[in-house]
C-alpha cells in the first residue's frame, strides 16, 4: 500500500515538473514578445523624425514635392514618406516601399505609390495614358515597362513588385496585400492625391512607343501590365499608420482604416 503510495506521489511530483516547465516555456515566450515589442517601438521612435508623425493625406488636395527629404524642409513628399531603409527615388513611376520587419517573411511591400505624371518634359513621364474616373472611383494604370532590346515586361522592377501582389490575391494569400496610393502629377512641384486604392485585377496589356522621337508615323508595340484599381471612399489617410506598418506590422492594425480592413476582407471573399 506505501509502495502504491509512493509511486503515485512521484507521478504527482512529476506532473508538477512538467506543468512548471510548461509554464516556464510560456512566460518565456512572453518575456520575448515583450523584448520585441520594446526593440520595435524604439526602432519607431528612431526611424520615424518628429516632421513625419501625425500627417495627414486628404484626397483632392496637392503636395509640395521638392525631390528632398532633409535639404528642403517644405517638401511634403519624400519628406513624409521616406525612412531610413525604406523610402522611393525622386522620379515618378512605381514606388513600393520596403518593411524594415518584414512578417512571416512576406515578399511584399508594405505600401505602394503609384504616380500618373501628366507633365510634358518630365524625365519620367510614361509613354502611356493612364485612365483617372475619381465620379466612378476607378483608375486604370499601366505598369513601368519600356521600349527596350532585352528587357520583357516582367523584368520591370514595378511590374515584379505588381506580380507578386497580384500572385498572392490569385492565392487567396491576402493578409500582407499592400495598400496603395495613387498621386497624379499636373504640375512639377505638386503632387495630387487620388486616394488610397486596392487592386482589383491585372492583366497584360500593350502601349505604342515611337521609336524616335520626331517620328510621327511609325510607332512600336510594347508589353506591359495593366492595373484595375478600386478608389476606397475615405477621407483621410493617416501616415502614422503607413509609417507603422513597416516597423511594427503587428502594431500597425490598430490604426489600420476599417475601410480598408474591410475592403481586404472582401478581397477575400471574392477569391
Amino acid at each position: 500500500m506505501n509502495e502504491n503510495k509512493s509511486l503515485s506521489e512521484l507521478n504527482d511530483l512529476s506532473q508538477e515538473l512538467n506543468d512548471l516547465q510548461d509554464a516556464k516555456e510560456v512566460l518565456l515566450d512572453e518575456i520575448n514578445s515583450t523584448k520585441k515589442e520594446i526593440n520595435l517601438l524604439s526602432d519607431y521612435k528612431h526611424l520615424i523624425a518628429d516632421y513625419q508623425k501625425n500627417k495627414v493625406l486628404l484626397p483632392g488636395k496637392s503636395y509640395i514635392d521638392l525631390g528632398s527629404r532633409v535639404k528642403k524642409t517644405k517638401d511634403q513628399f519624400l519628406r513624409w514618406f521616406n525612412i531610413d531603409g525604406s523610402g522611393m527615388g525622386n522620379s515618378s513611376g512605381m514606388r513600393g516601399f520596403k518593411y524594415i520587419n518584414i512578417p512571416n517573411n512576406t515578399p511584399l511591400k508594405a505600401f505602394l505609390i503609384l504616380i500618373t505624371s501628366n507633365v510634358d518634359d518630365d524625365r519620367g513621364n510614361n509613354k502611356w495614358k493612364d485612365k483617372i474616373d475619381l465620379k466612378r472611383k476607378k483608375i486604370i494604370y499601366y505598369g513601368d515597362a519600356k521600349l527596350h532590346k532585352t528587357k520583357k515586361a516582367e523584368d520591370w522592377q514595378g511590374n515584379k513588385i505588381i506580380l507578386d501582389i497580384h500572385d498572392d490575391i490569385l492565392e487567396g494569400k491576402n493578409e500582407f496585400i499592400p495598400p496603395v496610393l495613387h498621386f497624379s502629377k499636373e504640375k512639377i512641384g505638386f503632387m495630387k492625391f487620388n486616394g488610397l486604392c486596392g487592386i482589383r485585377n491585372v492583366e497584360r496589356a500593350i502601349h505604342f512607343e515611337k521609336l524616335y522621337k520626331y517620328d510621327k508615323r511609325n510607332s512600336i508595340r510594347v508589353r506591359n501590365y495593366k492595373l484595375d484599381l478600386d478608389i476606397i471612399n475615405i477621407n483621410k489617410i493617416q501616415l502614422d499608420w503607413l509609417h507603422l506598418r513597416r516597423i511594427d506590422y503587428r502594431q500597425s492594425l490598430t490604426k489600420e482604416p476599417k475601410a480598408w480592413t474591410e475592403y481586404i476582407s472582401n478581397l477575400t471573399t471574392k477569391t
